[in-house]
């Protein structure tokens, strides 16, 4: 809201005094601190996606490759096949793990950002 100078030094001074507005401060804290952390866990589920694919390809090539050479009995019991299929397995566990923390932490931002917007005019309406 624009607000006149006396006014606005006015708001300054309720708000500094105001419960509300520790309330108002403390939750926009956590907010930039849940930022940083979905940041964080995004960059973890890319990283894990590049990872997953990177060895998705490595798979396929390495299954191609014992094709020509071994039967499909041979093929799956190959270690070195069945250590990737493992590896890549536990890295989608992580994927979905993250995944799934980083959509609550979503929910988690935005619930945060509504209480603060409600603070806030609730704070300008007891000013008023």
């Amino acid at each position: 809201k624009n607000m006149s100078a006396g006014r606005q030094e006015a708001f300054d001074h309720f708000r500094r005094d105001n419960q509300l507005n520790k309330k108002l401060e403390e939750h926009k804290r956590i907010l930039k601190q849940r930022y940083t952390e979905a940041k964080t866990l995004g960059e973890e589920v890319n990283q894990c996606r590049n990872r997953i694919n990177h060895m998705k390809g490595q798979y396929e090539q390495m299954h191609l490759r014992l094709a020509a050479q071994l039967t499909q009995d041979e093929i799956e019991k190959h270690r070195g096949l069945n250590e990737l299929r493992t590896t890549m397995e536990q890295e989608q566990i992580k994927y979905r793990e993250c995944f799934n923390r980083l959509k609550n932490m979503k929910q988690e931002i935005e619930h945060i950002q509504h209480i603060i917007e409600k603070d806030r005019l609730q704070m300008l309406k007891d000013f008023d």
